[in-house]
């Protein structure tokens, strides 16, 4: 029963009574609960003026509404709750956005302050050469420069369509934010045009977009041989500084795909001029990616050329089951980082299959069949023409049953089943962990799991519970009951130093006794952000993208903590970004850590991401919220290489005003990769390096390369063989002296001297090993995968000493000393018997378990030198490592060990370390050792 103020009440149907006639009447006295009442205020972001008119409603019952007034302010009745209610406020001219209450005490929750974005209006007319409207165009705005992961929920892509008339309009657009828009229509050209921000304050007009009809474009497929390639698939794909980081396939592809016919012919209708890269895919081919191409301007048909594809390797399998009767039906699937080169094959009748167009290197494969538990082999070597022979077991069978605190079945409760670390890597899980919700009667049922140690996670509602690790054996079936209880509740409000709340800051959680984050939320509009947690101590980090980052350790109560944090305003770089004419130029502006220039290029967008901006209609940029530090600044623009000054620029917390980038023409480098053959050069990649500066390309089948828009200065180039850590790499520096320059380099992969062997365990090949080769009194180091049957190989060693570092997978590490001065083939590698040590660590102070734990051990003088060491990487180098691990949930650990495991070192964030002496031998098992940590103290919630 609701009354017209959302007073609530629910009871139960009254029974009839025996003593009194089916039509008598029966009276229920019903007491209505007080409505839960929030008032709030919604106001400008940028003004701070009351916004009108704004409709605030709950989310999933918007019939629990209210509207603002004049002032700004509103008061929301809706159902009683004890917990927080989730909010959606929206308002004309302005980007929607989520709130919530608080936790409500006596029917009334904190008063709101919803700070709204103003929303541009973006508006225009799809037209075709001749001004006619084109109606039913498909209009997506991609947001560029969201670097952070807050920036990317916040700052949404938006789509339309075109109307009658061609017009269009989205109401969704972010004042100061880049966005590049696509359109497709049928019958025309596809057609990409990148906006620049619309600028609060200013009036922008209508955007008019004329769609070409297009050329017909043609080329044609060959392998190495010059034989066509029928079958394969060809798509253009609009250049990589066109393409959303995180796009869709519609997003990025500028064409639909085409299919090459008997001669390996493709064409591909309505193609607008510009440049493109080509992919062309065909499964028994290593995929070559995106190859650059341009389509001049010009009437009829034009010719892309030819597009040779390397033939890929095969990998030849039988999948059996434990009764050595074959799987029909199985999936076999490589997965790699670029997605155009996975591959999938299914088993015959017979087991058998056939993986093909892999990479010519070693490869990891999965294998998933109905009633089976995953199967994962490492380090697979194809093109050998042996068979890989498979054996699947049963899946181990997790059931049971979750109750609700009360001890009710809880219905419909979500079930989650997460790995340790050594099970994840074990079965190569990296997502898609097994999930089911229970049925009527609070039950579930998780069958065909990875054998190894899980932890299962039930939820449902504001009730939540994790098991502690769970042995599941292949083939048997384990039954648990477990009881929800309510879930701690962490509020953290989030204000600018003017007081302001500060909407679409990033909130993570890291607990004390993890290794990361594993609750996080995005403040709304009020500067709230809430997320259901575990009490105890953890790490507070909050990220925006205008202010310094925060970092604290607290402590987080039961039931429900509130945490204040004021943001301060981080330094400030500004300046203008102009054309060589002098003319202003829009441009994205990145701010680079200095130390981001030491990491991988691949890896500088994780582990030091830039902070980005787009320069305005007057080529002015302000890149904010940096912290106190130096910074090397890129300026990236169509038609021109990255610019930015040569010396990192000082941040010292007063910012830097006035700085002016003046864009180049760009230098051309040519190259060629010499020493390899046609299927080796299909795995290589070149990168160009020039501090924060970088491109990357990929030689053809014959070698050569091109590099476009380089500035001038000194470049490191690099040409790496190999998808993973075991490639190959050559390098050299190349200086262009001037702008417009055109230089070439050689980059030659010398033949150098070979290492080759097998490495074997209780005489039978190790399968999934590793092998590192560090060169004595060097720095550099070699890597190779074991294969299926035990044998490694390296190439292009120099002639020296060697110390071999040979590990499991997951296991134990050996080492051995080698003297190569010619070719060695035949290296026979025997281990011993590894020895294994579990137990428990613990919080000294608590008690409680602590989960991801670092371990380390090996020879005494090594771990100890370690621990103590400024340069890791040199300690590790010289240490002699017997093995490591992680702890598991429940602070259980297991860790397999090699000869010399004197010292055992172990580590946690938030933790003092420990060192513990061993004494253990090959072959032996040592359980129940027990480690306690001692805590650094943390500060108090609110300081």
């Amino acid at each position: 029963m609701e009354r017209r103020d959302n007073a609530f009440a629910r009871v139960p149907r009254p029974s009839a009574a025996p003593a009194r006639p089916p039509a008598g009447e029966r009276i229920v006295d019903v007491r209505l609960e007080v409505p839960l009442r929030t008032s709030g205020r919604t106001v400008d972001r940028t003004s701070g003026a009351p916004v009108a008119n704004a409709a605030i409603w709950v989310v999933g019952s918007p019939g629990e509404n209210a509207l603002s007034d004049t002032t700004g302010e509103f008061l929301l009745n809706s159902r009683p709750r004890e917990e927080s209610a989730r909010l959606w406020v929206q308002a004309g001219g302005y980007i929607s956005t989520r709130a919530s209450t608080g936790s409500p005490e006596y029917g009334v929750a904190d008063e709101l302050a919803v700070a709204l974005k103003p929303a541009a209006p973006l508006y225009g007319f799809v037209t075709n050469s001749t001004d006619q409207p084109v109606a039913g165009a498909d209009i997506s705005a991609q947001p560029r420069a969201a670097e952070s992961i807050a920036n990317m929920v916040a700052i949404r892509p938006q789509r339309t369509t075109s109307a009658e008339d061609g017009s269009f309009h989205m109401a969704g657009i972010v004042y100061d934010s880049p966005y590049r828009l696509t359109i497709r229509a049928e019958g025309f050209a596809s057609t990409a045009i990148d906006l620049p921000p619309y600028e609060p304050g200013t009036i922008a007009g209508p955007v008019r977009i004329k769609l070409p009809e297009g050329r017909q474009a043609r080329g044609w497929v060959v392998d190495t041989d010059g034989s066509p390639v029928a079958s394969a698939e060809v798509k253009l794909r609009w250049p990589e500084e066109k393409q959303p980081q995180f796009g869709s396939p519609r997003d990025t592809d500028a064409t639909e795909p085409a299919t090459t016919d008997e001669q390996g012919v493709f064409s591909i209708a309505a193609v607008k001029t510009g440049e493109y890269g080509v992919q062309v895919l065909h499964a028994e081919y290593v995929s070559a990616g995106d190859l650059p191409v341009e389509v001049p301007e010009g009437q009829g048909e034009v010719d892309l050329g030819e597009f040779t594809l390397v033939p890929g390797a095969e990998i030849l399998g039988v999948v059996v089951d434990p009764d050595d009767k074959p799987v029909e039906n199985a999936l076999v699937k490589f997965s790699s980082y670029r997605r155009d080169r996975d591959r999938t094959a299914r088993t015959d009748a017979e087991g058998s299959f056939t993986l093909a167009g892999l990479p010519h290197e070693q490869v990891d494969f999965t294998v998933e069949a109905d009633g089976y538990a995953p199967f994962a082999l490492r380090g697979a070597r194809p093109g050998t023409g042996e068979s890989i022979l498979i054996q699947l077991v049963g899946g181990a069978t997790l059931s049971g049953r979750i109750l609700t605190a009360a001890g009710s079945a809880a219905t419909g409760a979500r079930v989650r089943l997460e790995p340790d670390m050594r099970t994840r890597m074990q079965g190569l899980i990296s997502s898609g962990y097994p999930t089911t919700r229970t049925d009527g009667d609070g039950k579930f049922r998780l069958g065909h799991v990875f054998p190894g140690t899980w932890s299962l996670e039930a939820s449902a509602g504001a009730e939540a519970a994790r098991t502690d690790p769970l042995e599941l054996v292949s083939g048997s079936e384990r039954t648990i009951e477990l009881q929800l209880h309510a879930q701690d509740q962490l509020t953290v409000i989030v204000t600018a130093s003017s007081g302001q709340p500060v909407g679409e800051a990033w909130v993570r959680l890291k607990p004390k006794d993890a290794a990361r984050s594993r609750d996080f939320g995005i403040t709304d509009g009020s500067g709230r952000a809430q997320l259901e947690v575990r009490a105890g101590p953890a790490t507070l980090t909050i990220e925006h993208s205008e202010h310094l980052d925060e970092t604290r350790q607290i402590d987080v109560g039961p039931r429900s903590t509130e945490l204040a944090v004021q943001l301060r305003a981080g330094s400030e770089i500004n300046g203008f970004v102009r054309s060589p004419n002098g003319t202003p130029a829009s441009a994205t502006v990145e701010a680079h850590p200095e130390e981001s220039a030491d990491t991988d290029v691949t890896l500088r967008q994780y582990i030091n991401p830039p902070t980005t901006t787009v320069a305005d209609g007057n080529g002015f940029f302000r890149l904010t919220g940096l912290e106190a530090g130096r910074y090397f600044l890129v300026a990236r623009a169509v038609g021109y290489p990255e610019s930015g000054p040569e010396e990192p620029i000082d941040v010292d917390g007063r910012g830097v005003s006035g700085l002016e980038i003046v864009l180049e023409s760009g230098a051309l480098l040519r190259g060629a990769v010499t020493g390899l053959q046609p299927a080796d050069l299909a795995q290589v990649t070149i990168t160009a390096t020039r501090q924060a500066q970088w491109q990357t390309a990929t030689p053809d089948t014959e070698g050569n390369f091109t590099i476009e828009n380089l500035a001038a200065g000194t470049w490191q180039v690099v040409a790496r063989r190999g998808d993973s850590y075991t490639g190959r790499s050559v390098e050299r520096t190349v200086t262009i002296s001037t702008a417009g320059a055109e230089e070439f380099v050689e980059l030659q992969f010398a033949r150098g001297l070979r290492l080759a062997g097998q490495v074997l365990t209780d005489g039978t090949p190790l399968v999934g090993g590793h092998l590192r080769a560090d060169r004595q009194e060097h720095e550099d180091s070699r890597y190779a995968d074991v294969d299926q049957q035990g044998h490694f190989e390296m190439n292009g060693l120099e002639a020296g000493s060697y110390r071999l570092r040979v590990g499991r997978a997951f296991g134990a590490v050996e080492y051995r000393l080698i003297e190569l001065q010619t070719d060695l083939e035949d290296l026979r590698i025997d281990l011993q018997p590894e020895a294994i040590l579990s137990g428990i660590v613990l919080d000294a102070t608590t008690g409680l378990p602590l989960r991801d734990v670092d371990l380390v051990a090996g020879d005494a003088a090594g771990v100890a030198a370690l621990a103590r060491a400024d340069d890791e990487e040199a300690a590790y180098r010289s240490a002699l490592i017997a093995g490591s691990a992680f702890g598991g949930t429940g602070g259980r650990f297991e860790i397999r060990l090699g000869p010399r495991a004197e010292q055992l070192w172990v580590t946690h964030d938030g933790y003092q370390d420990a060192l513990v002496s061993l004494n253990i031998a090959p072959g032996q098992r040592q359980e129940g050792l027990v480690v306690q940590l001692q805590p650094v103290p943390s500060e108090d919630p609110n300081p």
